[in-house]
């Protein structure tokens, strides 16, 4: 039952992350990127939610705060210095 318990709680910073990302395909911005923070307050280390938020606050133009996202993004998963550029 524990196993099930700690397997779970790796899914779910990731499934706000996905709900985030469905959220802006349908317009709902500032409802994905609550999602985004939640992921992000269930687990700091979260890289692709990093990544996501990113993406949000460069549509909104908020570029230093992408910039810190993407910073964060990195240093946790180095894959994601292709997509930076």
């Amino acid at each position: 039952m524990n196993d099930q318990i700690i397997d779970l709680a790796g899914f779910v910073p990731e499934f706000y992350r996905m709900k985030g990302a469905y959220l802006e395909i349908l317009g709902k911005h500032e409802e994905a990127k609550e999602n985004y923070d939640y992921a992000l307050d269930i687990d700091s280390k979260h890289a692709k939610a990093y990544y996501y938020r990113s993406k949000y606050y460069r549509a909104k133009n908020m570029i230093k705060e992408a910039e810190v996202d993407m910073q964060k993004c990195i240093e946790l998963d180095k894959s994601y210095e292709e997509k930076a550029n």
